[in-house]
């Protein structure tokens, strides 16, 4: 997906045999960069207030 391509979160899939795949995703920056790049989003700032 275009997240795991910015570099923003890694995506694999993972085999659990007969139950089978799953999307292990886990997050590639800091959570503080994440909030602050969400901050300076006008659409999603509002979801951040303290």
């Amino acid at each position: 997906n275009e997240l795991d391509m910015l570099g923003i979160v890694n995506a694999r899939v993972m085999s659990k045999g007969r139950y089978g795949r799953t999307k292990v995703v886990k997050l590639a920056i800091s959570e503080r960069a994440l909030i602050e790049g969400l901050k300076s989003d006008p659409r999603v700032a509002w979801l951040l207030q303290d």
